[in-house]
Formats: C-alpha cells, sequence, structure tokens
C-alpha cells in the first residue's frame, strides 16, 4: 500500500510541476480583439480559449488520477480492474499534451495580410519567418486527437514550405477572429486529415 501511495505521491507532484513550470505562466492571451499592424491581422488565441481548454483538461487529469488511484488499491484483489489503466494515463497525459500545445502556441506570433496572403511568423526560439500561403506552401496536413474527450479535441494545422514547417494548434484555430485566415487555408489546399492518440507538436 506504502508504494502505491508513493506513486500517486509522485505523480501528483509532477502535475503540480508541470503545470505551473509551462501552463500557469501562458494562461495570459488576447481578448479576442482584432489586433492589426500594417494591413496584418495577428493570428492568436484568446485568454478565454486557453482557460476553457486547462479547465477541461485538469477535469479530465482530475478523474484520471481517481482512476488511477482506484486501480492500484483495488486491482490486488480485482485483476480485471487493470484494463483502466492505460485509459487512466490515457487521461492524465492530456495535460501532457495542453502544455505541448500551449507552449506552440506562445512561442510564436502568426500575422497573416488578407489583401495578398502574406504571412509573417515571429518566433522565440527559431529565425522569423517570410511567405506567401497560397504560393509558397506545398502542403498542408491536420493531425488530430482520435477523440473528444469531455468536450476537449487537440489537434494542429502543418504548413509545410520548402525550408520550413510550420504548426497551427487548434487553441489557435478555434479563435472566431482568425476565420479569414482559416477559410483561406481551407479553400486553397486539400488537407489531409491524420489521427493520433496523442498529437504532439
Amino acid at each position: 500500500m506504502l508504494k502505491f501511495i508513493l506513486i500517486v505521491c509522485l505523480i501528483g507532484f509532477l502535475f503540480y510541476i508541470l503545470y505551473n513550470r509551462f501552463i500557469k505562466p501562458n494562461l495570459k492571451g488576447n481578448d479576442g480583439k482584432i489586433i492589426q499592424n500594417n494591413g496584418y491581422l495577428l493570428i492568436d488565441t484568446t485568454h478565454t480559449i486557453i482557460s476553457k481548454a486547462t479547465n477541461l483538461t485538469l477535469t479530465t487529469v482530475g478523474i484520471g488520477f481517481i482512476l488511477l488511484i482506484i486501480v492500484l488499491v483495488l486491482a490486488i484483489k480485482i485483476k480485471i480492474l487493470l484494463f483502466l489503466l492505460p485509459i487512466s494515463f490515457y487521461l492524465i497525459g492530456q495535460l501532457f499534451l495542453l502544455s505541448n500545445h500551449v507552449k506552440t502556441t506562445k512561442k510564436q506570433q502568426i500575422w497573416f495580410n488578407p489583401q495578398n496572403s502574406a504571412v509573417f511568423i515571429e518566433q522565440i526560439d527559431a529565425d522569423n519567418i517570410n511567405f506567401n500561403l497560397l504560393n509558397d506552401v506545398r502542403r498542408v496536413r491536420e493531425v488530430k486527437s482520435v477523440q473528444n474527450t469531455r468536450g476537449l479535441f487537440f489537434g494542429y494545422y502543418e504548413l509545410m514550405l520548402s525550408h520550413d514547417t510550420i504548426q497551427i494548434p487548434y487553441l489557435v484555430a478555434e479563435n472566431p477572429q482568425n476565420k479569414l485566415f482559416l477559410e483561406t487555408l481551407h479553400a486553397n489546399f486539400k488537407i489531409a486529415v491524420e489521427s493520433k492518440l496523442f498529437p504532439i507538436i
């Protein structure tokens, strides 16, 4: 029993570290206003979208922890409950997925000019990128979760250029202010859709 308690405590501690290190500092977003600069529109997420995704994720992870505790406590006597172990790990894994997508969203700023389809991306840990959405994108792929978990659906668009690859998380795509950018993307490309258990960027 002590071993099980230690495992749960370690997972809980990991949860706390991950949340405070990657998610909590990045919960700020714009308030949904359209941000423009010299004809370019900022393609970004909002505080509301990130907060909603965070709340849904924390609820899902909490269910995963409860399920894990039940399995660890009762599986000694009821072996059949072990089949719930992968499910609990999957639910807990949503926290890692949220962290990955929030971090990707915050490390780049995407600017789109609807007049000429020019795109300029400012990146924190890499060189900035300039390209034309209609002329320079060779292929577009959409990677999404295999299922919707309690209203939570992770995924991203991947734009392949000649020498770069751009990922745009659903956290950005779900912002209604980015409708024109997404419509341009869908209207001009045949988007290949791929499903993954954990669509990590």
